[in-house]
């Protein structure tokens, strides 16, 4: 009881009025631009049918619980300290649980295949979600940055270039990349016990380490017990603890489980020059604020020489054919595809086997089956096949719908249908149009020979209907 006394002054004294409980305040500043990157996501499905890019939807398992507790194998205990934090994620803290979570729906591809490279427990997506919330700009009032809270020191020891015109803390591919390093070493220090390690990745291998010696056991909850023991290690232990239990009991709690997949959602270019956002985006025909939303590690409005860009996955090729388009910085251009990640990899299985490739459709809100099967020109009994769904009139945003390639590309002719004029009108984007009429971005682009996105007030834009 003693533990639990020192435990819980210290929480209501202290941490609430230390960086956890201001996360909540710190985190949650960029909810508009969130906005920009759903919308955008949302609409890769409309932008990949016209690309080679399309996604082989047998390589993954998205009907398979991603919480499922089998997926999970760190051991530990419940206890009084673990249990606060449970009830603190399940009350006051579970609107900020829950925007971790859909935060993480972004992130998991690239954290999971970097997990499975390091062989890493699938546990440690926990970690983000203490740590920042997934907020890949999250900052501690300590100078820690990025999902995984990564020091200067730590970033700089595992490579991570920091500067005027980036911080490599907030790209989530070299991050997590130095994260599974650094805990990978904290592995062998503590030869996978893993109480130390979370410990150790909170408060410093080497003060765990000096603890370890200094109270001559390997057990962190008989070593936090001390009086001198840091308060802000001594609740993160059972703060990761209490996220994992609530993860691997989602359903107990009320809680939604997470849309996740392994189906990459951006891929990686590079620049081989220093340039600013605005002309890099005027350069490839997308928003500014969509690379910016992307690639967070990058400072002050530049893409740093030799940096990650990242960009929806699908619109790879789109970038590269306008980069090449623009004479001046072609030259310092260059595409990254690492053959080790996934990234690489999917595209390798999609060239070989393109008998097995489908068109994956992420249900908006209103739509009906019915209206989805005229928008790709698929017979409606064929999409209720093909997904082996039960009730076709209840269909919820977010549901996968698996539609075959060789029937999207036989797409009707545009003779087929009546032309409509829509006028533009203030603050509209040629993306919002497509969606609200639910018509493919680059075939309305064709239709109206339109060379980019950019359009006006006032300007006419052709629209297609199915008259049938």
């Amino acid at each position: 009881m003693r533990l639990l006394s020192v435990f819980l002054s210290f929480f209501i004294f202290s941490n609430f009025l230390s960086a956890y409980p201001g996360l909540d305040e710190l985190l949650d500043k960029r909810d508009n631009k969130e906005k920009i990157i759903d919308h955008y996501i949302n609409e890769l499905s409309e932008n990949i049918s016209k690309t080679n890019d399309i996604i082989e939807i047998k390589e993954y398992d998205d009907d398979k619980a991603s919480f499922d507790p089998n997926s999970f194998s760190i051991n530990f205990t419940m206890n009084e300290q673990i249990d606060f934090f449970v009830k603190y994620y399940t009350g006051i803290g579970r609107p900020s649980l829950l925007l971790a979570l859909k935060r993480m729906e972004i992130y998991y591809p690239t954290i999971l295949e970097i997990l499975k490279r390091y062989n890493m427990p699938l546990d440690l997506i926990a970690l983000p979600i203490i740590e920042s919330l997934y907020n890949p700009s999250a900052v501690s009032p300590k100078g820690a940055r990025g999902i995984w809270q990564l020091m200067p020191i730590t970033a700089k020891m595992n490579g991570l270039i920091m500067n005027s015109y980036i911080d490599e803390r907030s790209d989530i591919y070299k991050s997590t990349i130095a994260a599974m390093d650094y805990i990978k070493s904290l592995r062998e220090m503590f030869n996978d016990n893993w109480d130390l390690i979370i410990a150790g990745y909170n408060g410093g291998g080497g003060y765990i380490l000096s603890q370890v010696r200094k109270q001559n056991t390997l057990d962190f909850w008989e070593m936090c017990n001390a009086n001198d023991f840091k308060g802000e290690t001594l609740e993160f232990v059972p703060r990761f603890y209490a996220v994992l239990h609530i993860l691997k009991n989602l359903d107990n709690y009320g809680i939604e489980k997470p849309n996740l997949s392994e189906i990459p959602n951006y891929q990686i270019v590079k620049s081989n020059k220093t340039i600013s956002i605005a002309e890099f985006a005027k350069i490839i025909r997308l928003p500014s604020e969509l690379i910016e939303e992307l690639n967070p590690h990058f400072l002050n409005g530049f893409i740093f020489k030799d940096s990650n860009i990242y960009v929806p996955y699908g619109l790879k090729d789109e970038v590269v054919k306008n980069i090449k388009l623009n004479n001046s910085f072609a030259k310092n251009y260059s595409v990254y595809e690492n053959k080790n990640t996934s990234y690489g990899k999917n595209r390798q299985k999609n060239n070989n086997r393109a008998e097995r490739k489908y068109f994956l459709y992420t249900v908006k809100k209103g739509d009906t089956l019915y209206r989805i099967s005229r928008k790709y020109n698929i017979d409606f009994k064929v999409i209720i096949k093909s997904n082996n769904i039960k009730d076709p009139y209840n269909i919820k945003p977010g549901f996968k719908i698996i539609i075959p390639f060789t029937t999207y590309t036989n797409q009707p002719k545009i003779d087929k249908y009546i032309v409509k004029r829509h006028v533009v009108k203030k603050g509209e984007t040629l993306f919002r149009i497509s969606k609200n009429y639910g018509i493919n971005i680059t075939r309305l682009m064709n239709l109206n020979n339109l060379k980019d996105y950019n359009i006006k007030e006032g300007q006419i834009i052709k629209i297609p209907f199915d008259e049938s």
